[in-house]
């Protein structure tokens, strides 16, 4: 989301979905057998937090634990606008939507993410917005949609949130994309099994 050099706090809805946005380099690439390790930390909003969305495709959308707050919000801005302008409006987030998720491997790929970013962000600076926004929901495509992130600003992470703890957890990578958790997980990493696929 961010332009380069510029600060923001990445974090998830999820462990996992943490974990995959730090590893997902070397979960395109890496070979069985290698191992990983990380710090997760864990945070709690101590006072609501306004995001804004990135537009989901459907099939985001379908997957999303936010799937009813954003079709309710889609909906809401069709009525909002007369026809001719809704469907323009619909037409623009649709182009985001499918554009947002691609891959990208060096800070130039990211032009259209980092420009909504602040554009929205900017916007909700005007005197004349009823909503501050303070940073920005949006599906995770490591997780393939099966977990979303959320970027905020460092001075939101000073004001509204705490920090819980962190753990530093150790993956290793096995034939089939699956990974192995060395080590008991923590309970609220995996409450079922250690070995997963992201």
């Amino acid at each position: 989301m961010n332009a380069p050099e510029e600060p923001t706090f990445y974090s998830a809805n999820d462990a996992r979905t943490a974990v995959a946005e730090i590893l997902s380099e070397w979960f395109d690439s890496g070979k069985p057998g290698e191992c990983r390790r990380v710090f997760v930390g864990r945070w709690i909003a101590v006072e609501d937090i306004s995001l804004a969305l990135v537009p989901y495709h459907e099939e985001a959308l379908r997957l999303s634990l936010y799937a009813e707050e954003v079709t309710a919000l889609l909906t809401g801005l069709r009525t909002q606008y007369k026809a001719a302008t809704s469907k323009l409006v619909m037409r623009v987030l649709r182009y985001i939507a499918s554009n947002f998720p691609q891959p990208a491997k060096d800070s130039f790929q990211y032009w259209l993410s980092t420009a909504y970013f602040n554009q929205v962000i900017n916007l909700s600076l005007l005197e004349t917005s009823k909503i501050k926004l303070e940073g920005i929901l949006y599906p995770s495509v490591q997780m393939k949609y099966h977990g979303d992130s959320v970027a905020l600003f460092p001075s939101v992470v000073d004001q509204r949130l705490r920090f819980i703890d962190a753990q530093e957890l150790a993956f290793g990578r096995l034939e089939g994309g699956h990974i192995w958790m060395c080590g008991k997980p923590p309970l609220w990493f995996a409450k079922r099994s250690r070995r997963f696929g992201f």
